[in-house]
């Protein structure tokens, strides 16, 4: 079922962020000036079959059967965490495989399970991906035959849980980390490929040669580090077991990393606030770790509804609404 509006922008916020429990799941689908609401849990594959390149949709909280994503799209979750306080609900939409031709993805504000390029081991070309503001439970992997092109590629402000890496050969372009939780090792990009990691908590590791700035190591398996690896403002958990390249590093921190806790097991209430703040300084001036670079949030950039009134005059639609942009 679908409702066909033609007011710009404000239901498909409305919908999404007003932090309140909906009674039915929706999807809504921006296309110009038109607006295309559906209903359900199927109501993501409804909406992506609808979409063309460079629509967006916008996801109330609920779960959706997740998609292979072939388009030019930006979606929009109500969040990956409940919270009263920033008034973020999750959109859940399963495991997401992203293959075909495109030229942008843009995914915020949501819980998925594997997030996958290429599953298929199609000839692909993606000129740019960026997660932002999401939970991945699963694994992140990109699967590349020897005819597929991969071009910046970003995970910023995410939790994730599972591994981050690739089985291809042919090098990446960009892929970039950024205030992220990573609960798994990072591996298997091919040689020649540019993978940083900066400000992010770190349990996993990585055994292939990558850049690691102004990161937390929180646990003591450092060793599985890359010969090759460049280290550079990173706070370990133990001693380094392998050499690396490193410099101004702080090693055998141990449980005296975070103010919250000891060690690096994720769980909602974590804050990762460093204990000395002032003193780990990475090579940006900001503090080491998740609230330093651009800091660390797990609010999405949908507005949210503060009020709105609703009146038919007519055959016209009349809005007024008052809305606040989390940050």
């Amino acid at each position: 079922m679908k409702i066909i509006l033609l007011a710009m922008m404000v239901l498909g916020s409305m919908m999404t962020a007003q932090g309140q429990k909906n009674d039915v799941w929706t999807a809504t689908l921006q296309h110009g000036n038109e607006l295309t609401v559906f209903r359900m849990g199927n109501a993501f594959v409804d909406a992506y079959n609808a979409a063309v390149d460079g629509d967006i949709i916008t996801l109330s909280e609920g779960t959706f059967t997740g998609v292979t994503i072939s388009k030019s799209l930006t979606i929009y979750g109500a969040g990956f965490e409940n919270d009263d306080v920033t008034g973020t609900r999750v959109s859940s939409i399963g495991s997401v495989n992203v293959d075909g031709t495109i030229s942008n993805l843009h995914i915020e504000g949501c819980s998925i399970g594997d997030f996958t390029v290429n599953w298929n081991n199609q000839p692909t070309n993606v000129e740019s991906i960026c997660v932002q503001n999401c939970y991945l439970s699963g694994r992140v992997c990109f699967y590349y035959p020897t005819n597929t092109v991969l071009g910046d590629v970003l995970f910023y402000r995410s939790v994730i849980r599972g591994t981050f890496g690739s089985v291809a050969d042919v090098p990446f372009t960009s892929v970039r980390i950024n205030n992220c939780y990573v609960g798994g090792a990072i591996a298997g990009f091919p040689a020649l490929s540019s993978v940083v990691v900066d400000h992010c908590v770190l349990c996993g590791g990585g055994n292939d040669p990558y850049y690691y700035t102004n990161d937390v190591f929180a646990n003591g398996d450092i060793w599985i580090l890359d010969a090759e690896s460049v280290a550079s403002n990173c706070i370990f958990w133990s001693t380094n077991r392998n050499p690396i390249h490193d410099e101004n590093c702080y090693y055998s921190v141990g449980a005296g990393m975070f103010v919250d806790g000891e060690g690096g097991t994720y769980s909602a209430d974590r804050t990762w606030e460093l204990q000395q703040p002032d003193v780990w300084i990475g090579t940006d001036g900001t503090q080491i770790g998740l609230h330093g670079g651009q800091g660390w949030s797990k609010v999405p950039r949908i507005p949210v509804i503060r009020s709105l009134d609703m009146n038919v005059e007519g055959s016209q639609l009349k809005l007024n609404f008052e809305a606040e942009v989390r940050e």
